[in-house]
């Protein structure tokens, strides 16, 4: 399975913000187990960073006032 960046970045690139998110919404809501539920909780959280500051990998604490 991929990890949550490359998973991320792979949706972000081909589909766009609106679209993987989406995507990735629907697999979240779709999960069958709580742990597939995290997993795409996170890519989503990535797909944001990946738009918001150009990478997934994000220490949020820098960013905050």
């Amino acid at each position: 399975m991929a990890t949550v960046i490359e998973t991320a970045t792979d949706l972000y690139l081909k589909h766009g913000l609106k679209k993987a998110n989406i995507i990735a919404f629907h697999n979240l809501q779709t999960a069958p187990e709580p742990t597939e539920s995290d997993f795409w909780l996170h890519v989503i959280n990535a797909i944001t960073s990946l738009d918001i500051f150009g990478t997934a990998e994000v220490d949020y604490t820098q960013h905050i006032n």
